[in-house]
């Protein structure tokens, strides 16, 4: 289980004979005003939440440029089950540093209603590229977290000349060397497991599970309850599937920019700890461990991470 972040809009538990499109879709306009002041609140963001329409749903995203022309850009990705939230802390951090953007993955956050079934790893990157060309962002450093690590790598794999970095964050490589073909069949079969828990057991278990800190841990059951149990484990389950996926059909490849490897000295969440390590000593990579993080890096110890990144952006 990826790390899973959030700030809860306010709003009721929806009527068990209400499809979960429909009920998204009436409560749009309130929790657009409600998250609109939470990310402004909680991020330091001054500036819009703009939409990229396609054919399955509607993606949300935030741009920042008050940076300058002359100033880096930064990409956040938050991994599964985060919004753009996740990396509130970065984004107070570099706000008049460098550029910055950030997202709510398709059918995560107010990136929803979204079609599940059009959830793959390159689909996501691709329509990242192509709000990416709108906006008329070049050569950024992508940062992923977890999912949004793979993310970029598909990204990268598509575009080799659009990032001038990449800092992973939790992550885990899209190569299938490095994966035990075991984790990967796993990774196909995760829904029916996470059913057989309470939504209780998950709101308790999933924040120790992905996260070191009290502060980070409360940050992740919150993210949770931004979900029912049935929209959780539906959106686990195709995500999951599509790192399988992806992963699967992999061929050796390298990285087309300078990259730097970021782990959690607690990160156990299925053993994405130890692949990046093995990951950076195979392919020379720069890795930082941090101290007093597991999974969720970026929120455990936020000013650590905001060093590394400041680092590589000044290289």
């Amino acid at each position: 289980m990826f790390a899973i972040r959030c700030l809860r809009l306010s709003r009721g538990q929806p009527a068990n004979d209400q499809p979960a499109n429909e009920r998204q879709a009436n409560e749009r306009p309130e929790q657009e005003k409600q998250y609109g002041k939470l990310a402004a609140m909680d991020t330091g963001m001054n500036t819009g939440m703009e939409t990229h329409r396609t054919p399955h749903g509607e993606i949300r995203y935030w741009v920042s440029r008050t940076a300058g022309k002359d100033r880096p850009w930064l990409v956040f990705l938050p991994g599964m089950l985060t919004d753009h939230r996740l990396f509130g802390a970065q984004l107070t951090h570099f706000a008049g540093k460098a550029n910055t953007f950030v997202w709510d993955a398709p059918a995560h956050g107010m990136s929803r209603p979204y079609e599940l079934s059009a959830i793959s790893v390159d689909r996501i990157a691709r329509e990242l590229i192509a709000i990416l060309s709108t906006e008329g962002i070049t050569r950024p450093v992508l940062v992923g977290q977890s999912f949004g690590g793979v993310v970029a790598q598909r990204v990268m794999q598509c575009e080799p000349a659009l990032a001038s970095g990449f800092i992973g964050i939790g992550t885990m490589p899209l190569t299938r060397e490095y994966w035990n073909p075991l984790l990967i069949a796993g990774l196909k079969h995760v829904g029916p497991l996470l059913h057989l828990r309470t939504w209780d057991k998950i709101l308790d278990h999933a924040p120790r599970e992905t996260s070191h800190t009290a502060k980070a841990q409360g940050l992740t059951r919150t993210m949770l309850k931004e979900y029912t149990k049935s929209e959780y484990v539906a959106l686990a389950d195709v995500t999951f599937k599509a790192v399988a996926r992806g992963v699967g059909k992999q061929k050796p490849w390298q990285l087309p920019c300078p990259t730097a490897l970021v782990v959690g000295e607690y990160d156990r969440t299925g053993g994405i700890g130890e692949m990046g390590k093995r990951w950076a000593a195979d392919e020379g990579l720069a890795l930082h461990v941090i101290p007093e993080a597991a999974h969720n890096t970026n929120a455990d110890n936020p000013a650590a991470v905001n060093a590394i990144i400041d680092q590589f952006i000044q290289r």
